[in-house]
């Protein structure tokens, strides 16, 4: 079932008006998210010098209820940018410019027919979008979101 969020639009995306985004550095992962980010510990354990952040992104929709996601990246000074950490072996999960695991989606493990695996995709398209878009702002503004009030609400 598609979420209604309450949008902004800019540049032709659509992005939510509230939610919340926390940073945290993670010198290792859980042992529930190593299980669900397998290639993700590869990543990190090759990279045992080199901080590694996590952000907790949840969005929240009209009717209030919420979905949550777990961004991991770590800052590659010679872009001077934080560079999210991809799970190329997932596609399902794959985006242009990060992947994320959706943490309230169904698992991935499992979902077997064609039309299953494209209406898990399409969910997931517009939830990278929305966490993109949380991201961005929270990092504008210090890790605290600020949406601002003189965007149109479509």
């Amino acid at each position: 079932m598609d979420k209604n969020y309450q949008v902004i639009k800019v540049a032709g995306l659509l992005f939510p008006t509230s939610g919340e985004a926390k940073r945290e550095k993670v010198a290792t992962l859980s042992s529930s998210e190593a299980e669900r980010i397998p290639s993700l510990r590869t990543v990190l354990t090759e990279m045992q010098s080199i901080p590694i952040y996590k952000t907790r992104v949840v969005l929240n929709d009209i009717d209030q209820q919420t979905s949550s996601f777990d961004v991991f990246f770590r800052y590659n000074r010679a872009m001077e940018a934080n560079q999210a950490l991809a799970l190329e072996d997932d596609k399902i999960w794959h985006g242009d410019i990060f992947t994320m695991k959706v943490g309230a989606r169904a698992d991935y493990i499992g979902i077997n027919c064609y039309s299953d695996r494209h209406l898990a995709e399409r969910a997931t398209r517009h939830a990278v979008l929305c966490a993109l878009a949380c991201i961005d702002f929270a990092r504008v503004a210090n890790c605290a979101p600020v949406f601002a009030s003189n965007i149109d609400i479509i």
